[in-house]
């Protein structure tokens, strides 16, 4: 839990993207064009229950499956709502990447020995894993391109759940309850 009384994986992953966007919108619409960048995964596909918001879900990758999903949901979001402003919105799926956090999720010796011998083949670099949002934060021939999901420098499927509109809409609106909007802050 954070200091907020929130999950931190939801805070992490979710809420500060979905606040920090919200904070710099007057600027990215003075700009003459800007690209909006959230980071997700594919994993969303297999989430369990949504309406958990802030709470930890007590299940494998729970609250990181929810957390991504939520970050879908906004890019989603705010592709639709900051079109009139030159804005693009788009999530990515950087691939599985060789970094320090899977080290939380190997405390058992044999999974943190299998980790580190398989790991550099199994897993991307850090470099090779930033190589899709460098894609959508520089190339020319996605800057008019909005509302989709990449990998691998290509625009993948999105999860069928990013359809139901009234549930995308519940988390949107939740989610500026949750991080405490001001009414100027609302898009």
């Amino acid at each position: 839990m954070t200091v907020d009384g929130l999950n931190l994986t939801m805070q992490v992953n979710y809420y500060s993207p979905f606040l920090l966007t919200h904070l710099l919108i007057d600027l990215m619409k003075n700009s003459s064009s800007a690209r909006l960048i959230f980071c997700s995964s594919p994993i969303v596909s297999v989430f369990a229950n949504l309406f958990c918001f802030g709470k930890t879900v007590n299940k494998i990758f729970g609250d990181y499956r929810i957390s991504k999903f939520c970050v879908l949901v906004i890019a989603d979001m705010f592709a639709e709502k900051l079109k009139c402003y030159r804005i693009t919105s788009n999530s990515f799926h950087p691939g599985g990447v060789n970094t320090q956090i899977h080290k939380q999720f190997c405390r058992h010796r044999v999974l943190k020995y299998l980790h580190d011998i398989l790991g550099p083949w199994v897993f991307k670099t850090p470099e090779d894993g930033a190589q899709t949002a460098i894609y959508l934060a520089c190339a020319n021939e996605v800057q008019n391109v909005s509302g989709r999901f990449f990998a691998d420098l290509v625009s993948i499927c999105k999860p069928k759940q990013l359809e139901n509109q009234r549930l995308c809409e519940t988390i949107w609106e939740k989610s500026e309850k949750v991080v405490k909007l001001k009414k100027d802050e609302l898009i």
